[in-house]
């Protein structure tokens, strides 16, 4: 994984954590901070050969 990926799917796993702990009302966002984490992990190039 490269290395800019890794720290961005940390920082979106934190927020998802953040907002699970917030609570139910922003289930819909903690999802979708893990799964942009999911996908950042998974990427095949670095995220900025995707701009």
């Amino acid at each position: 994984m490269h290395q800019i990926n890794k720290e961005l799917s940390e920082i979106f796993h934190e927020l998802s954590s953040i907002y699970r702990f917030k609570g139910s009302e922003h289930r819909f966002r903690t999802e979708a901070y893990e799964k942009a984490a999911i996908v950042l992990e998974h990427l095949p190039e670095d995220i900025r050969e995707y701009m």
